[in-house]
């Protein structure tokens, strides 16, 4: 078994967990009982490592990069993360929330593509506005690379498997997991140059993909919200996020 086998094989034993794969690397861990080529025979999934060629340097100059990633489509679209555009928020958006959501897609979709989780509620209303304005998205799995969930979206992942990207850390039909979604999120993040954040409450999981935007240096904005009493995007505009109204508001930031 070659170092780039290996490197896969540490991944899918270790179920995408950054942590482990980092200790086996550390060890010089060689993963003998996980015949590679049989995995990938079961799946018609892709494979870039960050020992690739094909990596993006950006990637692994980023802090904790991926060290393994499934994928299906085009991973050319992951080349600059300069052109790339991350839109998240609510699961259970209200009807301004997508709206405004759908606004901002649609009107950045043609100069930057869209990134996000392919989750129910802002994720998917972002990915389509791409996909209505003939624009590319990107989905970030926080589960296996041929599992689709929440299994709502089949129609939404099936297109973007295709003609855009669908890409995870994870391999097979691995279980989403609360503990993948900070992994996820980061890899959202990473990914972009900006993440925007269309609604949130206090307790949106969208404010810990907020927080990693900061913390990765990248250009944070908001939606207002029409729930000031309940609204994670007013409160990070009172601390200073830029607020966006319009796509042009969003193209003069960048």
């Amino acid at each position: 078994m070659d170092s780039r086998e290996n490197l896969i094989a540490l991944a899918i034993k270790y179920q995408g967990n950054w942590r482990q794969i980092l200790r086996g690397l550390e060890t010089n861990e060689e993963v003998e009982d996980i015949d590679v080529q049989h995995y990938l025979s079961l799946s018609k999934c892709k494979v870039l490592t960050i020992i690739d060629k094909e990596y993006p340097e950006y990637l692994r100059e980023r802090f904790q990069p991926p060290f393994v990633l499934f994928y299906y489509g085009d991973i050319s679209l992951i080349n600059d993360y300069r052109k790339n555009v991350a839109i998240v928020g609510s699961r259970i958006p209200t009807s301004h929330g997508i709206e405004n959501t759908r606004y901002i897609a649609e009107g950045i979709c043609k100069q930057y593509n869209i990134v996000s989780g392919l989750a129910n509620g802002l994720d998917r209303v972002a990915h389509l506005g791409a996909i209505n304005m003939d624009g590319k998205t990107i989905g970030v799995l926080g589960n296996g690379i041929e599992y689709c969930y929440p299994d709502f979206n089949a129609e939404l992942y099936e297109e973007m498997k295709k003609n855009h990207l669908v890409i995870s850390e994870y391999f097979g039909y691995i279980d989403p997991d609360a503990s993948h979604f900070p992994q996820r999120n980061r890899l959202i993040v990473m990914l972009s140059c900006a993440t925007i954040v269309g609604e949130a409450n206090h307790k949106s999981g969208s404010l810990m993909t907020a927080n990693l935007t900061l913390a990765y240096y990248n250009k944070l904005m908001c939606i207002p919200s029409s729930d000031i009493q309940n609204s994670a995007c007013d409160l990070l505009i009172k601390e200073g996020c830029d607020v966006v109204l319009s796509p042009e508001d969003v193209l003069e930031l960048l």
